[in-house]
């Protein structure tokens, strides 16, 4: 039971991180189509939503890191 746990919890960071990415990418892909039709600053955009992106993940990461950390305790 508590393996089970521990690896549920390992997957769950470790899948919230991947959504994260892909929406990322997807993001970024958005951003490229409406600003080559729109004529918006791509790479301001893009920038912007990277410094976000870097927060949000460096989040999941503390998050991740602290399951790891407790599952180790435990």
């Amino acid at each position: 039971m508590y393996v089970e746990n521990r690896g549920v919890k390992l997957f769950h960071a470790w899948l919230a991180r991947e959504t994260v990415n892909t929406l990322i990418r997807l993001r970024e892909n958005i951003v490229r189509k409406f600003s080559k039709e729109f004529g918006l600053l791509e790479e301001e955009i893009i920038t912007q939503a990277r410094l976000q992106d870097v927060l949000v993940c460096a989040e999941l990461e503390a998050e991740s890191d602290a399951l790891s950390k407790q599952s180790i305790d435990e």
